[in-house]
């Protein structure tokens, strides 16, 4: 990320077009998955993002997530569509720059966390202790994403 600057205006991110399309892709792709999360059995970024809400009761379980998970999947399909909309438009050096007020950008966290979330399932990232996968470009995305929320964290924060 080029700069992040807090403004009276709200947080102003600045993306090379690089960074952008890559935080755009990734954001649309958690999209995609998470439209397709009727089938999320065996699916470990699935089970990561939607996990039970009662673990040791199938039943309950089946009962909690028939009346949040609609809810809960719309809301993270909404912030991931609202990231990758937002990187859309360019500036003639083709830089992203993005301006959020504080909903947008805790919006913005919720959304980076999903897709760290996600990523770090299908890595095989369990906890700090997993080792890093060798020679994958997804680990490399997987902590460029965590520099990105820990910027944008901080700038709320301030």
């Amino acid at each position: 990320m080029k700069r992040v600057r807090v403004t009276p205006a709200g947080i102003n991110l600045v993306f090379t077009g690089e960074e952008a399309d890559l935080l755009a892709s990734v954001a649309e792709q958690l999209s995609e998955l998470l439209d397709g999360y009727e089938d999320r059995d065996g699916d470990p970024a699935l089970e990561r993002l939607l996990p039970d809400g009662y673990r040791e009761n199938a039943d309950d379980a089946e009962e909690f997530r028939r009346f949040t998970q609609t809810e809960l999947v719309g809301e993270k399909v909404a912030g991931a569509r609202g990231i990758a909309d937002a990187l859309k438009p360019r500036t003639a050096k083709g830089m992203a720059s993005v301006t959020l007020g504080h909903p947008e950008a805790v919006v913005w966290l919720r959304s980076l966390n999903d897709i760290r979330l996600a990523l770090a399932a299908r890595l095989g990232i369990v906890d700090e202790g997993s080792p890093p996968p060798l020679d994958d470009n997804g680990y490399a995305i997987y902590i460029w994403l965590g520099q990105v929320q820990f910027l944008l964290l901080r700038a709320v924060d301030r």
